[in-house]
C-alpha cells in the first residue's frame, strides 16, 4: 500500500475511533461531534458517516458524471413532493434512491429501482388516496 494512501487509511481509522459511540454519554453528543468533524472536513472530499451498524465510516463525496445526473434528475422529480405527510412510502423510497446514489460505491440499479417505487408509492397515495 502506498505511504499516502496508508496515511489517509490511518486518519480516516483516527476519526472513527474519535466518534465511536462508546466515547459519548448518548447518540446525541456523538452526532454532535460528527456534525462538527464534518464541518472541519469541508474543502475536502470526505465525509463522516454513520452506518447501519451504529458505526462510523469515512467516505469519499466524490460523485461520478453519472451519480451527479442522476441524482439531479431524481431530486428534480421529488424535491419538495414528499414532504406531505401522508406520502412516507414515497420519502422513504427517495431517501433510500439517494442513499444507494451517494454511497462510496454507488449502486445506481438499486438507485433507479428505489425511484421508481417512490414514483409509484406517490401515483397509488394521489390517484388512489384513502
Amino acid at each position: 500500500m502506498p505511504k499516502a494512501r496508508a496515511a489517509s487509511r490511518a486518519r480516516s481509522k483516527i476519526i472513527e475511533a474519535m466518534l465511536d459511540l462508546r466515547e459519548f454519554a448518548t447518540e446525541d453528543k456523538r452526532d454532535e461531534a460528527l456534525l462538527t468533524v464534518n464541518e472541519a472536513l469541508k474543502g475536502i472530499p470526505v465525509e463522516a458517516r454513520i452506518v447501519g451498524d451504529g458505526t462510523v465510516e469515512v467516505v469519499s463525496t466524490k460523485q461520478t458524471r453519472s451519480q451527479r445526473v442522476l441524482e439531479e434528475q431524481i431530486h428534480s422529480v421529488f424535491g419538495h413532493v414528499v414532504e406531505a405527510a401522508e406520502l412516507e412510502a414515497s420519502r422513504t423510497h427517495y431517501a433510500k434512491a439517494r442513499r444507494y446514489l451517494t454511497a462510496a460505491d454507488a449502486d445506481f440499479e438499486n438507485a433507479a429501482k428505489e425511484a421508481v417505487s417512490a414514483l409509484e408509492s406517490l401515483s397509488r397515495e394521489r390517484l388512489m388516496p384513502g
